[in-house]
């Protein structure tokens, strides 16, 4: 089954592709929804993508949605209007922290590489829904 991996930011987009080892695929720019869902459209199609894996953040305190959660939720419903292809959710709790770290230690400046975060989260938050569904 070919997976598409999404860290959903206000920004950025990353995207990671795969089915059992994930690469990075880019980051979209996450500012006008309709062309950001357009795109994602076209790399499933191109990539022949069978399902969608998304990052879900978690808010610190119990029963209050961040503003990160809310607006990861509204995208996930846009992308479910948008895309027929079924879509799940993985928890992507310090999925950048991680890639930060992993960047940090191939002694890439992260603060200049954000937009490789998000691909990286990406490829992380895909291996995360792999390994615990094979």
């Amino acid at each position: 089954m070919r997976l598409l991996g999404i860290d959903f930011g206000l920004t950025h987009v990353g995207l990671a592709v795969g089915e059992k080892m994930p690469r990075e695929y880019g980051t979209i720019d996450a500012k006008n929804l309709g062309e950001l869902l357009s795109k994602i459209s076209i790399i499933c199609r191109e990539e022949k993508i069978d399902k969608i894996i998304v990052g879900l953040p978690k808010s610190n305190l119990p029963k209050v949605k961040s503003k990160a959660l809310i607006a990861t939720d509204n995208f996930i419903e846009a992308l479910k209007a948008h895309i027929n292809l079924p879509v799940e959710t993985v928890d992507e709790a310090y999925s950048s922290v991680e890639a930060e770290m992993i960047l940090s230690d191939e002694g890439v400046d992260w603060r200049k590489a954000k937009t490789k975060i998000h691909a990286l989260s990406a490829v992380l938050i895909l291996n995360q829904y792999i390994s615990k569904n094979a």
